[in-house]
C-alpha cells in the first residue's frame, strides 16, 4: 500500500513520470521476487487498484510497464536515506551505509574527547623555521585539490600518529552519507599491504565480501597509512594497490613516515 499512496500522490510526481514510472517497475520487481502467493498477489492487487483508479493516459503507463522485463531493475539510485532504502532491497545491493554509521560511531568514540594540539610543519627538511605552517589546514587543501598523495615525514616522537587519529577523528566527525570514507590504517597490522590493501583493511573492519566490492565500485575513500617504515616497506603502496586505476579502488592517501 505504502508505494502505491507515493504512486498517486500527485503533489509530489505529477511532473516527474519518471518517477512513477520507477514506483511502478518496483512493485514488478517486487512481485517477481516473491517468495510465495500472498506477496504475489498483493503486489498484483496494488498494481489492479491503480489501474481501476488511474485515467486513460495513467493507465497507459501502467500497461506499457508491465511489458517491460522487471525481473532486471535497470537504475541505480542513491537513496537520500541512511538505513537501507526499499530500491537497494529490490536491486539486491548490500547494506554498506548502515555499517559505516556503526564504523563512524566507533571511531568517535575510541577517540573522545582528547586533548590535542595542531602541529605545525614545513615543506621539507631544508626549509626554514619561518616557513612552518599548520599541518592540518595544509593536509585539508590538499583533499580538496586534484592530487592523490600527501607525504608527512618526520622523527619518531614528533606526533605523527597523533596527528594521523586526529585527522581521522575529524573526517569521520563531517562524514556524511555518500561522501568519502576515511580509513585509518596501521601498516604493520596488515598482511603485505603492498597488494589490496584495502580490502584486508575492510576484512579486519568485519565487512562482507558483497559490501567490499559494492565500496570498491561506487565510493571513494581517503586512507590515512600510519607506520610505514615500522612495516618495513619499501614498496610504493599507492602504485602497487593501483589506486585510481579503472576499476579499481578510488582514493587518495596520506602515508605517514620516519624521517
Amino acid at each position: 500500500m505504502f508505494l502505491g499512496e507515493m504512486y498517486n500522490n500527485k503533489s509530489v510526481w505529477e511532473t516527474q513520470t519518471d518517477v512513477q514510472e520507477r514506483i511502478l517497475l518496483i512493485i514488478m520487481k517486487l512481485a517477481s521476487l516473491a517468495g510465495n502467493d500472498v506477496q504475489a498477489v498483493a503486489a498484483e492487487n496494488i498494481l489492479r487498484d491503480l489501474e481501476s483508479k488511474a485515467g486513460s493516459q495513467e493507465r497507459a503507463r501502467i500497461q506499457a510497464c508491465r511489458q517491460k522485463d522487471h525481473t532486471v531493475y535497470p537504475w541505480r539510485i542513491a537513496s537520500s536515506v541512511a538505513s537501507p532504502s526499499l530500491i537497494d532491497r529490490a536491486q539486491d545491493r548490500p547494506d554498506v551505509e548502515g555499517h559505516l554509521r556503526q564504523l563512524r560511531k566507533q571511531r568517535l568514540t575510541e577517540q573522545g574527547n582528547v586533548v590535542y594540539i595542531p602541529p605545525q610543519a614545513k615543506a621539507g627538511l631544508q626549509a626554514s623555521d619561518e616557513s612552518r605552517f599548520q599541518l592540518m589546514e595544509k593536509v585539508k587543501e590538499f583533499l580538496n585539490s586534484e592530487q592523490k598523495v600527501f607525504l608527512l615525514l618526520g622523527e619518531p616522537g614528533a606526533g605523527k600518529s597523533t596527528f594521523s587519529r586526529a585527522l581521522d577523528r575529524d573526517l569521520w566527525d563531517t562524514y556524511r552519507k555518500d561522501s568519502e570514507i576515511p580509513l585509518h590504517i596501521n601498516l604493520p597490522a596488515i598482511d603485505k599491504p603492498e597488494h589490496d590493501m584495502i580490502a584486508k583493511h575492510l576484512r579486519r573492519l568485519e565487512f562482507t565480501e558483497p559490501q567490499i566490492r559494492e565500496l570498491k565500485m561506487h565510493r571513494k575513500f581517503i586512507l590515512i597509512c600510519d607506520g610505514y617504515d615500522e612495516s618495513q616497506q619499501t614498496h610504493n603502496l599507492y602504485a602497487t594497490n593501483l589506486l585510481n586505476e579503472p576499476g579499481e579502488w578510488k582514493a587518495k592517501m596520506i602515508i605517514s613516515c620516519r624521517t
